[in-house]
C-alpha cells in the first residue's frame, strides 16, 4: 500500500530537477519553495544556501548537498512505488533526500538556540572537502561572522550495509570522535530510536570536514541499489530519520553536553 506524504513528494520533485551548479532548477527550487514557506534563504556567489533562525545557544548546523553525481538529465526521473509492503522511493536520490530532509527542518522544527540549515553545492565533485566552492568555504564565512556550532549534522543518504528490508533503518555515521558516536548512540537508544543504526566507520561525504572542526556526524536513511545510481528509499527510513533529528533539537543540554565531549576528545 502506498502512502504519500509532503516529505516523499519533496523528495520526488527535486531528484526529478537538473542540479546545474549555481543556476539549475534545482537549486531555484529549494529557494523558491523555501520563500513560498515565508522563509527567506540568503546565498553566496558560489551558490551555496544558508538559512539562519534563532538566537543565543546550542548552536546547530545542518548541511545537504544538492549537486547530484548523474550528469545524464534523461536520468533524472523519480516515484513512488509500493516497496515490499511500504512505501518506497525509486530514483537518483543522492541528495534529493538530504535536500529534503533539511528542508522539512526549516519549515516544522522551532529551533531552540541557534540553528543554521546549509544546502551546498559541489560536495560530489569535490567530496566536501574544497575550501573554494563547498562545506569548507561556507564554514569559513559563518565563523567569520561568530557562527561556530556546537553540532553539525551532514544529511546525506547511504546504501544498507546488510540485506534490505521492509523496515526504516537510517545511518549514524562519520562522527568527530568515538565518544560523540557512543553518546549518540545512547541517545537514540533512550528515545527508541530503533532504526538508528550507529557504525564507526566513514565515508566521504560533509561530516568529514565538519567533523575536524566541530562534533559532526551524518545522518543517512539507507537505499537499495547504487549510491550514485538508480536506487530506492523507504519513506519509514525518512521519517525516522527527521524525528530523529526533531529530537535531537530539542535536546539542547544534551547538544552542549555532546559538544563539550567531543571537543575534549579531539584536542
Amino acid at each position: 500500500m502506498i502512502t504519500k506524504s509532503d516529505l516523499a513528494e519533496s523528495v520526488v520533485e527535486l531528484a526529478q530537477l537538473d542540479y546545474h551548479i549555481r543556476s539549475g532548477p534545482r537549486k531555484k527550487t529549494i529557494e523558491r519553495k523555501l520563500r513560498e514557506e515565508g522563509f527567506e534563504p540568503a546565498f553566496d556567489k558560489d551558490g551555496n544556501l544558508c538559512y539562519m533562525k534563532g538566537e543565543g545557544e546550542p548552536r546547530t548546523m545542518f548541511t545537504s548537498h544538492y549537486d547530484n553525481y548523474v550528469s545524464d538529465v534523461s536520468k533524472f526521473h523519480a516515484e513512488i512505488i509500493e516497496y515490499e509492503g511500504a512505501t518506497g522511493i525509486r530514483g537518483y536520490l543522492d541528495n534529493a533526500v538530504g535536500v529534503a530532509e533539511n528542508m522539512e527542518l526549516i519549515k516544522r522544527v522551532k529551533p531552540r538556540g541557534t540553528r543554521c540549515n546549509i544546502f551546498t553545492n559541489e560536495e560530489e565533485n569535490y567530496r566536501g572537502c574544497s575550501p573554494k566552492y563547498g562545506i569548507e568555504k561556507v564554514c569559513d564565512e559563518l565563523e567569520f561572522m561568530g557562527f561556530i556550532p556546537d553540532l553539525a549534522i551532514a544529511l546525506d543518504v547511504d546504501t544498507y550495509k546488510n540485506s534490505h528490508t521492509n523496515n526504516a533503518v537510517v545511518y549514524a555515521e562519520n562522527f568527530s570522535s568515538k565518544i560523540l558516536a557512543k553518546m549518540m548512540e545512547e541517545f537514540f537508544s533512550e528515545k527508541n530510536f530503533h532504526s538508528i543504526k550507529v557504525i564507526n566507520e566513514k565515508s566521504k561525504d560533509e561530516a568529514i570536514p565538519l567533523g575536524e572542526r566541530y562534533a559532526a556526524f551524518s545522518l543517512c536513511p539507507a537505499i537499495e541499489g547504487e549510491m550514485h545510481g538508480l536506487n530506492i528509499v523507504n519513506v519509514n527510513s525518512l521519517k525516522a530519520s527527521t524525528q530523529a533529528l526533531e529530537a535531537i533539537l530539542n535536546s539542547p543540554e544534551f547538544i552542549k553536553k555532546a559538544a563539550n565531549e567531543d571537543k575534549k576528545a579531539r584536542k
